[in-house]
């Protein structure tokens, strides 16, 4: 199940690449070399060349979203963020049962989060918001602490879900 964060970064780059006008010259090739690091990623097992081809990932989408294609900037960041979600599956040596189970959870999931965010972020591009400065920063604000409060309650229920909650009475 190697080819899964591959297939994503790839999509990264594809939506990048498209952004930013599908560069033929030869500095465009420097595009490739983030995926080239997720090939490096897939053959070692160190996480250094994971990380390094998400930087690259979310700074061809970055490039792509400031040459003005902000969408297909988006999309390159949502691809770039499956990428980093699935890369656990690079080195999978569990069963194969279990290994369906979490790509379809687990990617289902994060797919729709990241799909969310870019269905937000290009709703944000097409809107023009007339808030004040201190208004987005409570509107900001209010997003952090809504998905804090998100992520720590489904963390509990995972935590529950294990019974290795303990829930120690008084001592006597």
């Amino acid at each position: 199940m190697a080819l899964v964060p591959l297939i994503c970064a790839g999509a990264s780059l594809f939506c990048s690449w498209i952004g930013q006008g599908a560069p033929a010259h030869p500095l465009g090739l420097l595009a490739l070399v983030p995926l080239l690091v997720w090939g490096l990623a897939a053959r070692k097992k160190e996480r250094r060349w994971i990380e390094l081809g998400f930087l690259g990932l979310v700074v061809l989408a970055a490039a792509s979203a400031t040459t003005g294609a902000g969408a297909a900037g988006l999309a390159a960041m949502g691809w770039a963020l499956l990428a980093w979600d699935s890369a656990d599956l690079l080195h999978w040596q569990g069963e194969r049962k279990k290994l369906y189970r979490v790509v379809g959870r687990g990617l289902i999931r994060s797919g729709l989060v990241a799909g969310i965010g870019c269905a937000l972020g290009l709703t944000a591009l097409r809107l023009r918001l007339t808030l004040p400065f201190w208004g987005l920063v409570g509107l900001l604000a209010s997003a952090w602490l809504s998905l804090w409060a998100w992520t720590h309650s489904v963390h509990k229920r995972g935590i529950e879900a294990k019974g290795k909650r303990s829930k120690s009475g008084p001592m006597a």
